[in-house]
């Protein structure tokens, strides 16, 4: 499977599906169709695609957008970022302080400003898409009769990693210094709804 083949699984999962148990079912059975290389290709090219966005500038535009820079949410949030298709990752991995500019993000921050605001449990308290952190796995699993040692086998024979460390140099991603020195733009637009 190539990286365009990996993107049309996903635009096909449909981005606007809020229900993310919809969209993670219909990946994970498009998955079980295919070869179980296919499905290591599939999860390969999502670790590479959420490696471009695990940087310590996006963790701290995602902290300062959304109040909850926590790692489990940031990990959430890496993988929410490619549900969205090719088009908003790509706006959104060019540059941390873009990512203000990706309609999903603004409509998400909006909505959370908003005092009548009440999260939806299917949806959360911030854009996250854990689920399809999961997907390659539990197609690999079902197409092999519950047994997923394989996968994590395929994995390390690639030398691919499930969590890596921030590609770029730390900071103190709650510091408002560096938030502001780091990502003007970002801070911008949330002075801008105030």
């Amino acid at each position: 499977m190539n990286i365009d083949e990996f993107w049309k699984l996903i635009d096909d999962s449909d981005s606007r599906e809020e229900r993310q148990q919809i969209r993670a079912a219909h990946l994970q059975e498009e998955l079980k169709r295919r070869p179980h290389s296919e499905i290591i290709d599939f999860h390969a090219h999502f670790l590479a695609l959420r490696q471009k966005v695990n940087t310590y500038r996006t963790w701290g535009a995602f902290g300062h957008l959304f109040g909850s820079p926590s790692t489990d949410s940031f990990l959430d949030f890496q993988a929410w970022l490619v549900g969205l298709g090719k088009e908003s990752f790509d706006l959104a991995s060019s540059d941390a302080d873009s990512l203000c500019d990706v309609p999903q993000v603004r409509e998400w921050v909006v909505r959370l400003m908003n005092p009548a605001f009440e999260a939806d449990p299917s949806i959360g308290y911030f854009p996250g898409f854990e689920l399809l952190a999961y997907v390659a796995r539990r197609a690999y699993r079902e197409k092999a009769n519950g047994e997923a040692t394989g996968f994590d086998n395929a994995l390390s024979e690639r030398g691919l990693e499930q969590m890596q460390e921030p590609a770029d140099e730390y900071w103190d991603i709650q510091d408002g210094d560096e938030i502001a020195g780091r990502l003007p733009r970002t801070v911008a637009f949330l002075r801008s709804l105030f």
